[in-house]
């Protein structure tokens, strides 16, 4: 048996299931009304710097002046961090007694200067992560590798290495270094004209924005001068005086301590100490 089912009523049910689709998405859209009266749809991306970042889906995302906006409803929670937590928002309305929030928990009026930063949850966790990273992330470095030969009325040989790292975050900085040289000369006695190794590593911390302590660590050896091992080893307080994403100037002062030991075959002492202020 075959059911035939007339166009106009299938035609009739396609238009509807159209219709119920297109309003379900508008039920889920997020609303932004204006001071002005206009009302804009859409999808909360932000709040930061004092503008609300919405996405369209008829135009690109549109950066909204935050005192502009009179309210704001949602059809996902953003995050709204504060200094007793992270609080889940669904709406936001501007009255005159300040920002009245609606959370799961109710409705709370909140100064406008305490509302400065809306998140989505996965930008709230990445946020988050930022600031205390997995020790193994955030790591830049790099390393070189270099040779040179001569030939001819010379015969020498000098090979190098080394590598940098840091790792950054909003509270510290970790640093470490490594380098080390070999050359020889076959025209000259003893052939081995460089031996040496070195490498540190530097910690700073921070006790304000522009105030940190630091530990330091140097260790180095080279065999030319029978020096089995330099230790130096220090630590004290810093200022940032001038500092940006891509340099900074820094006061330090603080001490450090040296520890040398020498081979037995050196007329210097076998092992040295010292202390010095910075």
């Amino acid at each position: 048996m075959t059911l035939c089912i007339p166009l106009r009523l299938f035609l009739f049910f396609l238009a509807c299931s159209f219709a119920l689709l297109l309003s379900s998405s508008r039920l889920r859209a997020d609303t932004v009304l204006l001071s002005n009266g206009d009302k804009l749809t859409g999808t909360v991306i932000k709040l930061e710097g004092g503008k609300l970042t919405l996405k369209t889906t008829y135009a690109d995302s549109i950066a909204i002046a935050w005192d502009q906006v009179a309210s704001l409803a949602t059809s996902q929670p953003l995050i709204l961090p504060t200094s007793t937590g992270a609080l889940s928002v669904t709406a936001v309305e501007r009255t005159p007694a300040g920002l009245a929030i609606t959370t799961p928990s109710g409705t709370s009026t909140m100064a406008p200067a305490a509302v400065a930063v809306l998140r989505t949850p996965a930008d709230q966790q990445a946020y988050e992560a930022s600031l205390h990273p997995n020790w193994a992330r955030a790591w830049d470095g790099a390393a070189n590798v270099s040779l040179a030969l001569t030939r001819g009325n010379s015969d020498t040989a000098t090979f190098g290495a080394g590598f940098t790292a840091a790792r950054t975050t909003s509270t510290d900085k970790t640093a470490l270094y490594a380098n080390t040289i070999y050359g020889t000369n076959a025209h000259a006695v003893p052939t081995t004209t460089a031996k040496a190794s070195g490498g540190g590593l530097r910690y700073d911390h921070n006790l304000a924005p522009k105030f940190f302590a630091f530990g330091t660590g140097d260790f180095s050896s080279n065999a030319l001068q029978d020096l089995d091992l330099r230790s130096i080893v220090g630590g004290g307080f810093g200022w940032h005086i001038a500092k940006s994403n891509n340099q900074s100037f820094d006061l330090l002062g603080g001490g450090v301590w040296t520890h040398e030991s020498y081979s037995a075959t050196t007329s210097a002492p076998a092992i040295t100490n010292s202390f010095a202020a910075l």
